[in-house]
C-alpha cells in the first residue's frame, strides 16, 4: 500500500510544490516515517492527526513544518483553516472554509467543510487548482451536522481525546454540543 500512496502523490506533487498533509500520515507505532517522507516530492507541512507521531521524529523523518493547524490565505482571497479534525461552522467563524481529514467515509463537501481524506480522493492529494473549482459554501443551519456528530459521537471523543488542541474554545464546543444535545449552558 506504502508504494501505491508513493507513486500517487509524486504523480501530482513535483519538488517545487507545498503540499498540506492533515494528519494520520502514519499510524504511532506501526510505520516508519524515515522510511518513506524523503521519498515523497515537495515541500512537507504535516497538520498533526490523532495517530501521528511526536513533531521531533515528525521533522527528524523529513517533514519540513509540523503544526495543529494552519491558517491559510486561498489564491481566490478566501481564508481556510486547516487542521485534522472536522468541527461545527460555528467554530471557524473567522474563516470562509475548513479544510480537514480524519473522517475516511464521508462526503467531500459537506457546507463549509472540505474533507481531504485521502481515501475519498482516491488515495492522491488534491491540489488547489481543484479546490478551488469546488463549491464549498458555509450552511445557514449547521445544526443538523452538528446533531449526526454528536449522535454518532464523533464530536464527542474527539473533544474526550484532543482537548489539548481547544484549550481557547473547549467551553464553546462544550457549549455547542449541550445546546445540540437539548440540555442547558451553565
Amino acid at each position: 500500500m506504502n508504494e501505491s500512496l508513493i507513486k500517487n502523490w509524486n504523480s501530482v506533487v513535483s519538488n517545487d510544490d507545498k503540499i498540506f498533509l492533515v494528519g494520520d500520515a502514519f499510524l504511532r507505532g506501526y510505520d516508519d516515517p524515515k522510511k518513506i517522507v524523503h521519498r515523497l516530492n515537495g515541500y512537507k507541512v504535516l497538520i498533526r492527526g490523532n495517530h501521528d507521531q511526536p513533531k521531533r521524529r515528525m521533522l527528524e523523518a523529513g517533514f519540513d513544518e509540523y503544526h495543529r493547524l494552519v491558517k491559510y490565505d486561498m489564491p481566490d482571497g478566501r481564508k481556510a483553516l486547516v487542521q485534522h479534525h472536522p468541527i461545527p461552522e460555528s467554530l471557524f467563524d473567522k474563516f470562509d472554509i475548513l479544510i480537514h481529514g480524519h473522517v475516511h467515509d464521508a462526503e467531500k463537501v459537506r457546507g463549509g467543510r472540505l474533507n481531504v481524506s485521502s481515501d475519498i480522493w482516491d488515495y492522491t492529494p488534491v491540489s488547489i487548482d481543484e479546490i478551488l473549482k469546488i463549491d464549498i459554501k458555509k450552511e445557514d443551519d449547521d445544526s443538523k451536522w452538528c446533531d449526526a456528530y454528536v449522535s454518532g459521537n464523533m464530536v464527542r471523543s474527539h473533544i474526550a481525546v484532543h482537548i489539548h488542541d481547544f484549550s481557547g474554545v473547549i467551553e464553546h464546543i462544550y457549549s455547542t454540543i449541550s445546546n445540540a444535545q437539548g440540555g442547558k449552558n451553565k
